[in-house]
């Protein structure tokens, strides 16, 4: 689990969801790490009381928050390689805080609620009934410059987790990717290795192979989670056809400073 700590009120808000969604005695060891902040009390005592571990991210990462760059979901990212290449577990299952960060929109809450549904609920059986090396994710996105799981919820076999590379940049490279400039993740710039910056987090899973003969295809997840028809057809017309029909409300959220 990735936990974002820009904004407290979003993190524990998209926690308490995530927690809620993982149900007591689904999943043998479930990990966090958090990135952008220290972590908040309320957010460390329901993760214990949950059982959830921290796995705090390395001093790298650490460094740059210090120096003031973010690097989001990386920290997160570089526990699960570590965690693949350490244990004998089969697979991994990635979640995210998404919406944390913009805790005013309705949009984003909704969206990650339909996503880590589909992942947990529905990727319990479609994703590991696959064998071998292989990724399975919420809402694949196949654009022309790199393929990947839009919203960054997916499930992976350890056995493909290990052949790629450390989801990690130089001190140097992560500042300038930070910086969100031209080619930070655009669909219309394509880097070698997939999309620059910030939005290499998402397609890590699917681009990040050290070999490029180990390219897998995308596979997405069929079924539509535990999230209602509202929640699905507000995340439906936003991510598909880019329409936001919670754009008044959530501009409302914004000026006001409400927290869902």
């Amino acid at each position: 689990m990735h936990i974002g700590l820009t904004n407290p009120k979003g993190a524990w808000s998209a926690t308490k969801s995530m927690v809620r969604a993982l149900g007591p005695g689904k999943y043998c060891n479930v990990y966090y790490t958090t990135s952008d902040g220290h972590l908040e009390l309320r957010v460390r005592s329901l993760m214990n009381l949950h059982g959830v571990i921290q796995k705090p991210a390395s001093h790298f990462f650490n460094q740059l928050y210090e120096n003031g760059t973010l690097s989001y979901e990386f920290p997160t990212l570089q526990q699960l390689w570590y965690h693949c290449k350490a244990s004998r577990s089969r697979s991994v299952v990635y979640l995210q805080a998404l919406g944390s960060h913009n805790a005013w929109s309705l949009r984003r809450q909704m969206s990650r609620r339909v996503l880590q549904g589909q992942v947990l609920h529905d990727g319990r059986s479609e994703c590991t009934s696959l064998h071998g090396r292989w990724h399975c994710g919420a809402n694949p996105d196949e654009s022309d410059c790199w393929e990947h799981y839009s919203g960054n919820f997916w499930r992976a076999s350890c056995e493909h987790v290990r052949t790629l590379a450390d989801p990690s940049l130089s001190t140097k490279a992560f500042k300038g990717a930070m910086l969100m400039g031209a080619g930070h993740g655009d669909s219309k710039v394509c880097s070698p290795m997939g999309p620059l910056g910030r939005y290499w987090a998402e397609a890590w899973i699917t681009q990040g192979y050290v070999d490029r003969g180990d390219k897998l295809p995308l596979v997405g997840i069929r079924g539509q989670g535990d999230a209602n028809v509202l929640m699905r057809t507000v995340h439906f017309l936003f991510f598909k056809h880019n329409i936001h029909p919670l754009y008044l409300i959530d501009t409302i959220a914004r000026i006001t400073g409400m927290t869902w």
